[in-house]
């Protein structure tokens, strides 16, 4: 039987040790100490602890998170270069859901009894695997939380953790700046996402926003004109895209481009892929926003402030733009810069 108390306490250690580095890693060890250097539970033996990672790999859009399993088991590593835990390596075994409900919670299921804990996961299917975590309170799952029925996992600890509901920061901004577009709003959100959008969708009701158009969008879609032609009818002028990932995005920006529609606001909070300013043509791009999880509305980039900019190429300015929203989200204004980009950005939002 696992004790409880020891595996969070355990499982936290290791939390830490992923989230705030080396320096996490004196807890790791000192909780594992008390116990002796056997092969004491599930997925522990005297040089080893095996721990589960599942994110989405494969499926609609392969290699969706292969950077969440990436760097957990890249830390790993690192902490094993130094000795591990308790002189235990880290072991990661990994599981790919494919983008699907189903394959998350078998293969949760199937991999429960042979690790000591799930970290570093990413799916937006993790609500799925939560009704396995439910019946199997005393394993540890450690990863940031996005659905609902993952973040009432009793077991459940996330690097993040999130309040219910959804930030209502950048939407005051938006009701200040663009308040005509915010009484007419159209969104087509990721059906992977559906916790997402339901809170997301409260947020901007409970600020007055007006939704005149909504549609989940599944994975396998490929055409979303019909859509963008009932926005423009609907006189859309602010355009949601929750979730959606880069590609996508590029071809709805193609799409709308060619019906010209053209809302005065676009908003989603996927452009942080770089091989978006690689899919995306100008002038599709100009007026699209991101917001970050510190609530606060940040600036994107387009191809206008690229040649308008003091620089060698648009990666550059991504490179430029990057620090004007570290900056921004610590709470200053972005640094004038030499080379250009983040001034411009503040100058072009």
């Amino acid at each position: 039987m696992r004790p409880i108390r020891f595996r969070r306490l355990a499982a936290i250690s290791v939390a830490a040790a992923l989230v705030v580095g080396l320096g996490a890693q004196t807890g790791a060890v000192a909780a594992v100490r008390r116990q002796t250097n056997t092969a004491s539970d599930v997925g522990v033996t005297p040089t080893q602890i095996t721990l589960g990672n599942i994110v989405t790999l494969t499926g609609p859009i392969p290699g969706l998170f292969k950077g969440s399993a990436a760097g957990t088991d890249a830390y790993f590593q690192y902490i094993n270069s130094k000795g591990g835990v308790n002189k235990r390596k880290l072991v990661m075994k990994g599981g790919d859901d494919a983008l699907n409900c189903n394959q998350n919670q078998t293969q949760t299921q199937d991999m429960i009894g042979s690790v000591f804990a799930f970290v570093g996961s990413f799916a937006v299917f993790d609500n799925c695997g939560a009704k396995v975590f439910a019946q199997n309170p005393t394993v540890a799952d450690i990863h940031y939380l996005l659905s609902d029925d993952a973040n009432k996992e009793v077991n459940g600890f996330s690097p993040q953790p999130a309040p219910p509901g959804f930030r209502t920061g950048p939407y005051q901004y938006y009701k200040q700046k663009y308040p005509n577009a915010v009484t007419k709003v159209g969104s087509l959100w990721a059906t992977t996402s559906p916790t997402t959008w339901t809170n997301q969708k409260a947020a901007e009701e409970s600020l007055g926003f007006k939704i005149l158009y909504e549609r989940g969008t599944a994975p396998t879609e490929t055409d979303w004109t019909a859509d963008i032609i009932r926005m423009k009818n609907l006189g859309v002028e602010f355009w949601d895209l929750r979730n959606q990932n880069a590609s996508f995005i590029a071809k709805m920006l193609s799409e709308a481009q060619q019906q010209n529609f053209h809302p005065q606001v676009i908003i989603t909070n996927s452009e942080y892929d770089a091989n978006f300013f690689k899919l995306i043509a100008d002038p599709t791009a100009r007026g699209g926003r991101q917001d970050d999880a510190r609530g606060r509305a940040v600036p994107q980039v387009d191809e206008e402030v690229a040649s308008r900019c003091r620089c060698g190429s648009v990666r550059d300015v991504q490179l430029g733009v990057r620090r004007a929203v570290r900056r921004r989200a610590e709470g200053g204004r972005p640094e004038p810069d030499s080379s250009g980009p983040a001034h411009r950005a503040e100058e072009h939002p």
